[in-house]
């Protein structure tokens, strides 16, 4: 299932189907997330992306799409994952610390070929 879910308006929170969000156009997508806010975790290792991600992505997706991103610094995937799974098994569906996570090459690779990561691969890539 993909829910889409607005950190700042919890009574806005719709859960579809892979299919339905697949079918969704991008529009009727970005529509739905205007004026919520994204918590997009990534590795903090790099300062350069960090700044590139604090102003020039934070600004544009403020004012192209109306929607605040805020930074989740991690020291590596692990934690994303390990914060993601930690919420899942405490029954936590929704309004949690992340919203997406940014997966390198090697690190995809890694969670898709790793057993443990399975529920949340298939949230990703449905069978």
């Amino acid at each position: 299932m993909a829910t889409l879910a607005s950190c700042g308006r919890p009574d806005r929170v719709e859960t579809l189907t892979p299919v339905e969000f697949a079918a969704m156009r991008w529009e009727d997508v970005t529509l739905r997330a205007r004026g919520s806010e994204v918590a997009l975790g990534m590795w903090a290792g790099d300062e350069d992306r960090n700044r590139f991600f604090r102003s020039t992505v934070t600004r544009q997706l403020k004012d192209e799409l109306g929607i605040s991103l805020r930074i989740v610094p991690l020291g590596d995937t692990a934690e994303a994952v390990n914060k993601l799974l930690n919420e899942k098994g405490a029954g936590k569906a929704a309004g949690g610390s992340i919203d997406i996570v940014w997966i390198n090459g090697e690190n995809f690779r890694t969670a898709k070929q790793a057993a443990s990561c399975g529920v949340l691969l298939r949230i990703a890539f449905p069978t």
